[in-house]
């Protein structure tokens, strides 16, 4: 069994580094983009190694940096937001569809002459013209399918808001709370990274102001909210919604007893 599983894990690391040559990578002659692809095929998910698309790939990171070099805002975000919140080839665990061209084409000039947070709110009001919200299945669609459909679920309508704003080189993030203390359910939503600092983007309805949600009354109702880092993984930032909420740790092999009182 042992002697099974050694050549299986052989065989899975031939299939982890065939999927990616160095050739790839020496696509890129610009130091700066080469770096933005070693970091993306770095942080790259096993899935996506194994069904590596060299085309999608290599129109992902041209439009990421095209955008970065023609977009007023470009140089102003650091190196750490754009590699992890603008360059990604997806959002979270949506197929992987050749977007940001489509998007870059489509917004690029639309934006250009606008500051940073009212090409944000801009964009925010087209996508929810293009989507409305729908439930659908439990796995999300990508962003190129969300136009075709004009609909989908809360994290589909923030997978489309994020992709149009990353392909424009504004910096955005995937939030969400796994469930409430209030109802059933949870939510999923958008951060867009202006000017050094996080704000909550509206999906739900047409946005004239960041930092506004429908649910800002029900923060202190999170337990648990969590943003995507392509890199790190979830990230957890419940106290940026809920500062109050109690974080208890219990040492491995002790007994104890917990009552909570409304």
């Amino acid at each position: 069994m042992q002697k099974i599983i050694s050549i299986l894990i052989f065989i899975f690391s031939i299939n982890l580094h065939a999927q990616i040559p160095e050739s790839f990578i020496n696509l890129f002659k610009n130091q700066e983009i080469k770096s933005g692809a070693k970091f993306l095929i770095k942080y790259l998910p096993y899935y996506d190694r194994l069904n590596f698309n060299k085309k999608i790939f290599l129109e992902n990171i041209r439009y990421a940096y095209l955008a970065r070099f023609l977009m007023p805002w470009g140089g102003k975000i650091p190196e750490k937001i754009f590699l992890n919140y603008v360059l990604p080839h997806r959002v979270t665990q949506e197929p992987i569809e050749s977007w940001r061209k489509i998007f870059f084409e489509t917004l690029g000039e639309k934006v250009h002459n606008l500051s940073m947070k009212d090409a944000v709110l801009f964009i925010s009001r087209w996508c929810y013209e293009k989507a409305v919200y729908k439930p659908t299945m439990p796995w999300d669609s990508g962003p190129v399918d969300i136009l075709k459909l004009e609909y989908g679920r809360c994290e589909e309508k923030a997978i489309l808001l994020i992709c149009a704003l990353r392909s424009v080189c504004i910096p955005a993030r995937l939030v969400f709370t796994p469930g409430w203390l209030h109802a059933n359910g949870n939510h999923a939503w958008v951060e867009v990274w202006i000017d050094g600092k996080w704000h909550v983007l509206e999906i739900a309805k047409p946005v004239k102001k960041l930092d506004e949600p429908w649910f800002k009354p029900n923060y202190s109702l999170m337990p648990a909210v969590y943003a995507y880092s392509y890199s790190d993984g979830l990230i957890n930032i419940t106290s940026r919604y809920n500062p109050n909420i109690c974080v208890l740790r219990i040492e491995n092999k002790s007994k104890s007893y917990v009552s909570i009182f409304n």
